[in-house]
């Protein structure tokens, strides 16, 4: 086993299970910190990364929050970690070098213990699961997905659990490298929501025939990846629920995933794991649909896609379908990127609206980039829009915190 797989596997968050947590609260560090000397922000970071490096273990975890961050101590003695934490709090007061020594009351603010549950919700990993605590090799308390999951689709949904824990744990350098673009709502006149993968290539590239066996070795990969955006989407989601103003985070999810039924079980699978509070902030976009694509299985995963999430958007292609013998598929909203030939947009988004209004569906138009534009899809009923002209993809803490966010465009108002 490589040292990549090991440290995969000990981020699991069901290997935690008996193990002493603490929790060590940088923001309340930091207004005693700056209360009583002249320091910041990233000094402090500083101050906390040496003092962890001296005195951490080899086999302790550290996991990074948007708040602070968590350490695993990895004896099993309540008391010796307790003692362990306790000096590694006073050692980073003392290397600040404060004008005086912190109470027991603003050192238990700064330093205090927390369950694995705690751990689990902060992580949007809802504490009834019964994957998130359960050994690799054992069996859940209670089968959420009876009858759904053969031997081999339980098998792969621990892989993705696995994988969906290890990025939600993952630190903030992976989070800082994923772009969000936000979503303007001409009916609310703000951003409410901020999409990931937008403006990308999301059609299936099928060269020739495959056979079976590789279609689903191609579906298994991109579930991964899937599974991968979905995290990203729930961290987003926690720090949109920390800043204030609410906006949706759209995650795609492709049609390869949701095509074959050991894929597709093991994604929901996952999502029944999410505490409700956080999915609830999340919408996922079926993406990777093309001119051959079978409509009618769009109702099926709805179905199922429902009984987790509120919303459900399509990225379609183009308009070139027919709905006339699909019934209503069941979805919150299409969407469509602006067409390469733009002297089109306004064929494309007439029939995207009149497609919308037979499917009880709400409209999103991506990739506008102008004013004529904007004011062009406002005339055609578009409720959602994104693209340069509300914004460029950007990581979520510098979207949340932007202008745009609180106080829209100009160009957009108007």
């Amino acid at each position: 086993m490589s040292a990549q797989d090991e440290h995969r596997q000990r981020l699991h968050l069901s290997q935690f299970a008996g193990f002493p947590i603490y929790f060590f609260d940088m923001g309340a560090l930091l207004k005693l910190a700056s209360s009583l000397g002249d320091w910041n922000e990233g000094t402090l970071a500083t101050t906390v990364a040496t003092c962890l490096a001296a005195t951490l273990g080899k086999s302790d975890v550290k996991i990074a929050g948007d708040c602070g961050f968590t350490l695993i101590f990895t004896n099993r003695t309540a008391s010796l970690a307790g003692d362990r934490a306790q000096a590694i709090c006073s050692a980073i007061v003392e290397r600040l070098s404060l004008q005086r020594k912190l109470t027991p009351e603003e050192t238990d603010r700064f330093c205090r213990p927390r369950s694995l549950k705690d751990l689990a919700v902060e992580l949007g990993i809802s504490p009834a699961s019964p994957r998130a605590f359960v050994r690799p090799g054992s069996k859940p308390s209670r089968p959420v997905t009876q009858g759904r999951l053969d031997g081999e689709g339980e098998q792969f949904a621990e892989e993705l659990n696995a994988l969906f824990v290890d990025h939600l744990l993952s630190g903030a350098e992976e989070h800082d490298n994923v772009l969000y673009s936000p979503i303007w709502d001409s009916k609310k006149g703000r951003i409410t929501a901020f999409g990931l993968g937008l403006g990308g290539i999301h059609r299936r590239r099928m060269e020739g025939p495959r056979v079976a066996a590789d279609a689903l070795m191609l579906a298994s990969a991109q579930s991964k990846l899937d599974i991968a955006v979905l995290a990203w989407a729930l961290r987003g989601a926690r720090r949109i629920l920390s800043r204030g103003p609410i906006a949706l985070i759209s995650a795609p999810v492709h049609v390869e995933t949701l095509s074959w039924s050991k894929t597709r079980n093991a994604y929901l699978d996952v999502l029944s794991q999410i505490e409700p509070s956080l999915l609830a902030l999340v919408t996922p976009r079926i993406v990777g649909l093309d001119a051959g694509s079978n409509l009618s299985q769009v109702t099926q995963w709805s179905r199922a896609l429902h009984q987790h999430v509120r919303g459900l958007f399509v990225h379609l292609p183009s308009t070139n379908f027919d709905f006339s013998r699909t019934g209503v598929l069941g979805v919150t909203g299409f969407g469509l990127s602006v067409p390469v030939n733009r002297a089109a947009l306004a064929e494309e988004a007439g029939k995207l609206s009149r497609i919308c209004a037979e499917q009880n569906a709400v409209a999103h138009v991506d990739n506008v980039a102008s004013a004529a534009e904007l004011s062009l899809l406002k005339r055609k009923g578009i409720r959602f829009i994104s693209g340069p002209l509300i914004g460029a993809p950007m990581p979520l803490a510098r979207a949340c915190g932007s202008p745009a966010f609180a106080r829209p465009h100009a160009a957009v108002s108007a």
